[in-house]
């Protein structure tokens, strides 16, 4: 199964928490693509910071729920503390996409409930499945990203 993971941190070292994230992700599949990483305006009033993002293709045999659950272990193994709503983290893994599944779980909503609402998700996304189908709109990836309504910057990550 292919899952699209998008992966982001605000709380520095921001790359490191992503690069020691996509090594942890292995344990879930294959890591078959990376897209580019990407600098986000913090979305909600209690963010601190500039986000980093970025899109991790994922072959996978993991059944949604129990990547879900992984991709918690993994955020708790790198240090993320359950926090209320919008704020700094040292990462936040998101399953955008898990093939052409549409599930709707108290724990899990694929495709992810925002997908078509932030660009930093679109963004990224765009570069490694731009012609693939979001099974509740039909509309591709980059169909969604044209329109979507998110007005926050989002812009390739050039590190120093």
């Amino acid at each position: 199964m292919r899952a699209y993971l998008g992966i982001g941190s605000n709380i520095e070292p921001r790359l490191d928490y992503l690069d020691r994230a996509i090594t942890a992700l292995e344990q879930c599949g294959r890591v078959i693509e990376l897209s580019p990483i990407y600098e986000t305006e913090p979305l909600g009033a209690s963010a601190h910071g500039w986000h980093l993002n970025q899109v991790v293709v994922l072959d996978t045999s993991l059944e949604p729920d129990i990547l879900l659950a992984s991709c918690k272990q993994i955020e708790q193994a790198l240090g993320r503390k359950p926090y209320p709503g919008y704020t700094d983290r040292e990462i936040d893994i998101d399953i955008l996409l898990y093939n052409d599944t549409v599930l709707a779980s108290d724990e899990l909503i694929i495709p992810h409930r925002a997908l078509a609402d932030r660009n930093f998700f679109l963004q990224p996304l765009s570069d490694v499945a731009q012609l693939i189908i979001e099974p509740r709109s039909g509309k591709t990836i980059k169909q969604l990203l044209d329109n979507c309504p998110d007005t926050l910057q989002v812009k390739l990550y050039e590190p120093n």
